[in-house]
Order: structure tokens, then C-alpha cells, then sequence
């Protein structure tokens, strides 16, 4: 609707007859609460949508099966790595099946003597309009020199603040942390959070509660769900271990390997270590129970440098975690059904009471029923949207 200078209004108002003069103020009036209705959410959804496609206009389009063949994130060692399968792009929009709302990617890269590309910088961004409670969410990963980012924002209709930044630094400036958590939430119950670490491995260690909450979500936009929350196997298995009932034939085959361990020649030594190692984690727990009495130096020093592989903690810390909550509920996560189970009992035991848990469902229901407990038990729950206000309009801003 076209804007009326007030000034000719009122000067239509005075010129006019008494009648008109009487009727104007109610036509103006109405006018004027017209143009200063407050939009509507789908109002407003509707037009930044817009604007976003007429913004990425002209962009070509990739089309993809899933953002896995855009970037996969992993946790290695302490610490997230961040790889790609595409090609280098400059600029484009991507079609992702089962993805809402608009994708589009950027990608610099170098390749390398065997022809794979090396990141140098890289930058994901989705807008996505469908959220019921919210204008828009816009989520991004980018990359870029060892700085790798994870960011989602939440635009409402009462213009609160919801965002989030994850950042990692692989070559942090002196005096800063490899590792940054920002959170500031402006929507009651507000939250303004600044975390630090020397590891996300460390940082969700010591804020198990605040990662499942604030970090999980955004992760599993971007269809990584659970990265965070799975738990090393070594560290696992060196924490139940003690439960661990090995089968009499490793138990046979192994102390059957110690021996050869002590065998003249060397060849038949080193062979001995290395059917060790592929025996793997059980073998070293079957081994960690072995009297050492009788045993030669060489045996023991071999014996040694097999277990040290998988010990990933001290024995106190071992001992400490058997008896942490959030450990606890991340081992239900694991692969391992044993490692499940050993950690579902000594959840039970360290809360007092028999915790409903599917050990067998799907990684998917194990994970949405982990939220829930860490809820249940008040540790904090997994949420996949801001507290923000139920408002259906925004208000007017002239």
C-alpha cells in the first residue's frame, strides 16, 4: 500500500466540507494500523526466503546424495577433522535430497602427488525457513588454514539472540586456547557461556551436559549425529575390563603366544607379538591378568608394549569414570553391546535406581533415549530448538 504524506492528510481534512471532515480521521486511522501491522511468521518466513534465492540467484547447482559427499566431520585422536570428497568450487548452490531449506558451498583446495585435494579453506552454509518456531536457522561449517568453525543462529519474530560457534584452532596465537565454545541465548531462561579447552575432547569431557545441549543438535543437522558422543573403545574396554570373561580357546591361545614370547630364535618372537595385535583388546585383557612370575625380561618388555597400546587413562581416572554419569550415558552409545551393558549396570548402581534402556535398539532410538535420560537424571537435555518466545507476529519497526 502506498504511503500518504500525513501533512496532506490533515490539509484534506481542514479544505474539506464537514462531513467529509467528520469521516476523515476514522479512514486514516485505519490506514495507518494497515501499514503498521505487525507480519505474520509465515509473512516473515516467506520474504527472507525470497531474498535468500534472489541473494544466491545465478549460483550453479551440485547435485549431491547427502552432505556426506559435500564433508564429513571425525573425531581423530582428541580433536575434529573436517574432509571432503568434492571437487574445488568457487561458488555454488547445492541439492541435497532430505536436506531443507538453501545449501551452498565454497571450497578451495590444493591436490596433492596422488591426486587427492587438500583443504586450504572451505565454507558450508544452509538457511533453513521450516523450523515451526523461527523465522529461519542458519547453520554453517567452514574451514580455513587450520581454524575449522561450527555456527548456528536462530532468527525469530522477537529478535532474540540464539547462537552458537564452535571453533577449533590447530596453531592457536600464544596465550589462547585451541579450543572455544560461545553460547548466548537472550530468550528466557537466558544463557551467556563462554567455554575453553585444549581439546573438543576435553571440552566435552569436563561439559558433557552443555555439548549434548547446545552441540549435538547442529551436529546432527548435519547428519553427524553422535560424534561427540562416542566413547574410545580402548578407553571403554579399559574402564569394564575387570567385567571381561574371555573364552577359554583366547585364553589358551594367548598364554600359548606368551610362551613363544620367550622362544630362542627371534623371528619366532616378533611373530609371537604380532598375532598379539591382532588379537587385539581382548587378548590384552586376558593379558593384564597373567602371573608374571617365571616370565623373562624380554616377555614382560614384550607384554608391556602390547597393553601400553591400549591404555588410554591411568587407573585412577579408569576407576573415576566407572563412576561418571555422563561416561556412563555415552557408552550406551558404544558399538560394543558389552561395553553397553557394563555401562548400563554401573549407571543403574551409580544412581540408585533400574534405568529403562533398550542396550539392543537401533544407534538412532539409543541416542534420541540418552537425551532423555540425561534429562530424567537433571544433566542437562539434547534440544533441537531455542527457547524462544511463542509470538505468531513480529513486531512493527518503522
Amino acid at each position: 500500500m502506498r504511503r500518504v504524506p500525513l501533512f496532506f492528510l490533515v490539509a484534506g481534512a481542514i479544505a474539506a466540507p464537514p462531513a467529509a471532515r467528520a469521516a476523515a480521521p476514522a479512514t486514516t486511522t485505519t490506514a495507518l494500523a494497515e501499514e503498521q501491522k505487525p507480519p505474520t511468521l509465515a509473512e516473515v518466513k516467506a520474504k527472507e526466503q525470497q531474498e535468500t534465492a534472489n541473494e544466491w540467484t545465478g549460483l550453479p547447482v551440485i547435485k549431491v546424495k547427502g552432505i556426506d559427499d559435500v564433508f564429513t566431520l571425525a573425531m581423530v585422536g582428541k580433536d575434529l577433522r573436517i574432509a571432503t570428497k568434492m571437487e574445488p568450487v568457487e561458488d555454488a548452490l547445492l541439492s541435497i535430497p532430505n536436506v531443507p531449506g538453501l545449501s551452498r558451498v565454497k571450497f578451495t583446495g590444493r591436490q596433492d602427488p596422488n591426486g587427492k585435494y587438500l583443504l586450504l579453506a572451505f565454507s558450508y552454509e544452509n538457511r533453513d525457513f521450516t523450523a515451526p518456531n523461527a523465522v529461519g536457522v542458519f547453520t554453517s561449517v567452514s574451514y580455513t588454514v587450520g581454524n575449522l568453525s561450527i555456527e548456528q543462529m536462530w532468527d525469530t519474530l522477537a529478535d532474540e539472540t540464539y547462537h552458537v560457534t564452535l571453533m577449533q584452532h590447530e596453531h592457536p596465537s600464544e596465550g589462547d586456547p585451541p579450543v572455544n565454545l560461545f553460547i548466548q541465548i537472550t530468550a528466557p531462561p537466558a544463557v551467556d557461556l563462554k567455554l575453553a579447552a585444549k581439546s573438543i575432547s576435553d571440552l566435552r569431557r569436563d561439559n558433557a551436559a552443555v555439548m549434548a545441549k547446545y552441540v549435538e543438535p547442529i551436529l546432527k543437522t548435519l547428519n553427524q549425529p553422535g560424534l561427540l558422543t562416542r566413547v574410545d573403545p580402548k578407553l571403554a574396554w579399559q574402564v569394564f575390563g575387570d567385567a571381561y570373561k574371555p573364552s577359554a580357546e583366547l585364553v589358551e591361545k594367548v598364554n600359548t603366544l606368551v610362551k613363544q614370547l620367550n622362544a630362542d630364535d627371534f623371528p619366532r618372537r616378533e611373530s609371537a607379538s604380532k598375532e598379539l595385535e591382532k588379537l587385539g583388546q581382548p587378548a590384552a585383557l586376558v593379558v593384564l591378568h597373567i602371573d608374571r612370575a617365571g616370565l623373562s625380561d624380554e616377555q614382560k618388555t614384550r607384554l608391556d608394549a602390547f597393553t601400553s597400546k591400549f591404555k588410554t587413562a591411568t587407573e585412577a581416572d579408569a576407576a573415576a569414570r566407572r563412576a561418571d554419569p555422563d561416561f556412563l550415558l555415552d557408552c550406551l552409545y558404544s558399538d560394543d553391546a558389552f561395553i553397553r551393558a557394563q555401562a548400563l549396570a554401573a549407571l543403574s548402581k551409580v544412581t540408585g535406581k533400574p534405568i529403562a534402556f533398550d542396550i539392543n535398539a537401533n544407534p538412532q532410538q539409543r541416542l534420541e533415549e540418552i537425551g532423555k535420560l540425561r534429562e530424567s537424571l537433571g544433566m542437562g537435555a539434547a534440544t533441537t530448538a531455542p527457547s524462544v518466545p511463542s509470538a505468531t507476529t513480529r513486531p512493527f519497526r518503522g
